[in-house]
């Protein structure tokens, strides 16, 4: 290249830098306050049951995202260069948009693209972002802070020092989530941040301190989140810190693990002890202590003053430090014994995960390739289930992960992440390593957590990656549509339909919000149909609006024409869900339908067959189904041997399940009465009345309500069968005012009469 053609080029270089220089860093700051107040809220998006904030929260970043582009042009071409990882994003993506040709669930698989859509978006923002050290070290502070923060507020209202009901839940520390597991997460990667700063900062003795004290709070809040998996995850994660850093700064490593983990197991034995404004100022006390220490230990690592002077103060401290634990010991062994009970293999499995696994194993054997699309596993395990039990997260988000995108597109996310991870371990940059130890914390936690239902982890995840992925080279991607593909012309396209669909969406969950909730606590039940109806035509997948319709109809009058069209409706978003299906049984059984209700009630079977009341229902309707059609020999005979079939079926689940889960389930999978009054009805059609009258004799049916008017009914009939006439009359006597019982008794009589 010529001389004047070099110095030009370099000329345009500077001018072309100077130009985006201001809009740089003006676009440092706009991504960074966004960020600040998408994870400083972050203790107030719930989203597992509340999807007005998940939906919030989408819609949010996609606003920020579609400014960010339009007002930055370079980010058309910094943010959106196609490396490896951001390929493997695209996959994950488009095997997330497979999901929705044939979705197990509508709703949820287009959440669970706009969701990831937008996680992505954030860690594009930050991904476009050149960081140098300085900055890097004060975005950490600033995550750091914000996490102790967090810590001593919560730590603040578990000593009682001021009341806030909502950050603690069943006596676990949630710091405002309403699931402890996700404080957890945040003080995690709170801890491994400071920690990791506090080994690795040169010659900054007040930055230390402040990590050291963050450490101290993070650790502290983290023990009281009570929460297993964070608990194993911080073990894990502290011995690869220790891995990571031992072999370059072995001293300080060493000197302060020792130094903060005494402290900090020494403030949760004050903290457990003293549940007071007393035990908090001591934990204060402590942490000047913290402060102190990691003073004294940075000046003697670093040699500037006396070594002698500091290891005297030190001996002092460390003497005074072990004076207190070791009276504290016994009652922290005590402590300790306990928690480590709650990683016995017999506790866990009586906490049920592993029975979750196992059920989620046996969904992903059904589409193993490509997954089933969002929302798998709620839409899904109800099939499947080895005991009754409700859970709309399968409290492992890559167990999760898999389900909805398969063995495809887990590979593509396995390759995302894992990218930055080791990029990010593996760096010579400090500030990397540490996101990168972080980042890993999170995604050990969520193996054996439901982090999924709560966006802002995954936010901060993306924050995270973002960082670590500002510098990745572009792809040499062979395909060459691949190669030509300009992700600029498809992003905004994309951005504005994820700002339309999630917009909608958050309007609908804002008309439950603020007019429905508020019809439903003045009692205007019309304000509250006509708002559930016009939320339903924004958003006709909203489960629980129309659920809450389905209800609002069924009082007014089971029998209501809209209710049937209402329950069409639910099916037909909803077509998996054995609530809806069982529904519709009840209300034709309702209408005396009764080969419609067997219809239905099979079908809800089949959907959850460990549901005991689903096998009621059923056998209830072959009952009234066989009574119905006494004159048509054959059909009362293939009804009675359908009931049969139930009782067998029944018998065989109850013979075969683990007598722990049966009874752990929702509803104890038992002989119910109801079925007991199916069985003895049974008996009775078949002309066994001696064995019927044993059956329907038992008090335990008369004293149920479901089965107390179809027991007596069936008893009195079996005991006129059997010639026992008196006993029969004495039971009819005391039903002598309820015409309906005396017709139902008349109906029974002429189906039997037909029968014999």
């Amino acid at each position: 290249m010529p001389k004047t053609a070099k110095v030009t080029t370099q000329h345009t270089q500077r001018q072309a830098h100077k130009q985006t220089a201001p809009n740089m860093f003006a676009y440092k700051y706009f991504v960074a306050v966004f960020s600040l107040a998408l994870l400083g809220v972050g203790a107030f998006l719930r989203g597992l049951y509340w999807p007005i904030e998940y939906w919030a929260a989408i819609f949010l970043c996609t606003v920020v995202g579609l400014l960010a582009f339009l007002l930055w042009p370079d980010l058309r071409t910094r943010g959106l260069t196609l490396s490896w990882p951001k390929f493997a994003a695209l996959i994950f993506l488009g095997v997330l948009l497979l999901g929705l040709i044939r979705p197990v669930s509508t709703y949820h698989a287009l959440q669970s693209v706009l969701f990831w859509a937008s996680v992505l978006l954030v860690y594009l923002l930050w991904s476009a972002m050149p960081l140098d050290k300085a900055q890097l070290e004060r975005i950490i502070t600033g995550l750091v802070l914000a996490g102790a923060a967090l810590a001593t507020a919560g730590l603040a209202v578990y000593t009682g020092v001021y009341s806030y009901e909502r950050w603690l839940v069943g006596g676990r520390l949630s710091a405002g989530f309403e699931y402890p597991n996700v404080a957890a997460s945040w003080f995690l990667v709170t801890l491994l941040l400071a920690l990791h700063r506090l080994i690795h900062s040169e010659k900054q003795p007040f930055t230390s301190v402040f990590y050291a004290i963050a450490a101290q709070h993070s650790l502290a809040a983290l023990f009281f989140t009570y929460s297993r998996g964070g608990w194993l995850a911080a073990g894990a994660c502290v011995a690869l810190l220790i891995v990571v850093s031992l072999r370059q700064r072995a001293l300080s490593t060493v000197l302060s693990l020792v130094w903060v983990g005494a402290l900090g197991l020494l403030s949760i034995y004050v903290l457990l002890r003293l549940q007071s404004l007393q035990g908090f100022a001591l934990f204060w006390a402590l942490s000047l202590l913290v402060g102190l220490g990691t003073l004294a230990l940075g000046r003697l690592r670093d040699r500037t003053v006396s070594r002698q002077a500091y290891l005297g103060v030190g001996l002092l401290v460390f003497a005074a430090t072990g004076a207190i634990a070791y009276r504290s010991l016994p009652f922290l062994t005590e402590r300790l014994q306990a928690v480590v009970a709650r990683f016995s293999l017999e506790v866990m499995l009586q906490d049920g995960r592993l029975v979750f696994f196992r059920d989620a194993w046996r969904i992903f054997l059904q589409s193993p390739v490509f997954g089933h699309g969002g929302g798998a596993w709620r839409s899904l395990y109800h099939r499947v289930q080895s005991f009754l039990y409700g859970s709309a997260r399968l409290h492992s988000d890559p167990f999760e992960i898999l389900l909805e995108v398969g063995f495809v597109g887990f590979a593509a996310y396995l390759v995302f992440v894992g990218w930055h991870l080791i990029k990010g371990v593996r760096s010579s940059n400090r500030q990397h390593q540490a996101l990168a130890l972080a980042s890993f914390a999170l995604l050990l936690h969520s193996t054996i957590e439901a982090l999924l239902g709560f966006p802002v982890l995954y936010y901060l995840l993306a924050v995270m990656l973002g960082i670590l992925g500002a510098d990745l080279p572009a792809a040499k991607i062979a395909l060459p549509h691949l190669a030509r593909l300009q992700l600029r012309r498809l992003f905004v396209p994309a951005l504005l339909v994820m700002l339309v669909v999630s917009g909608i969406f958050w309007l609908a969950e804002a008309e439950d919000m603020w007019n429905i909730r508020a019809a439903n606590l003045r009692g205007d039940a019309a304000a509250v149909r006509a708002g559930l109806e016009r939320a339903l035509k924004v958003n006709p997948y909203a489960f629980d609006r129309r659920m809450a319709y389905i209800g609002l109809l069924w009082r007014e009058s089971p029998q209501e024409q809209a209710l049937p069209s209402a329950l069409a409706a639910a099916l037909r978003f909803w077509p998996h869900d054995p609530r809806i299906t069982n529904l519709f049984g009840h209300y034709y059984l309702g209408r005396q339908d009764f080969a419609r209700a067997v219809d239905y009630f099979t079908q809800a079977l089949e959907q959850q067959p460990m549901n005991i009341q689903n096998h009621e229902a059923l056998a209830l309707a072959h009952l009234f189904a066989a009574v119905d059609a006494a004159a048509e020999e054959a059909d009362a005979r293939a009804h009675l041997s359908n009931l049969e079939s139930v009782h067998t079926n029944v018998s065989d689940i109850i013979t075969r399940t683990d007598p722990a889960w049966l009874v752990q389930s929702t509803i104890p999978f038992v002989k119910t009465p109801v079925l007991t009054t199916t069985q003895g009805a049974l008996l009775v059609m078949r002309g066994h009345v001696a064995q019927a009258v044993d059956v329907l004799s038992n008090p335990a049916l008369a004293k149920n309500a479901d089965s107390r008017e179809t027991a007596l009914v069936w008893l009195i009939r079996a005991l006129e069968l059997s010639g026992r006439h008196d006993e029969a009359q004495a039971i009819l006597a005391l039903e002598e005012g309820n015409a309906g019982f005396r017709a139902h008794l008349a109906h029974v009589s002429a189906a039997t009469d037909r029968s014999d």
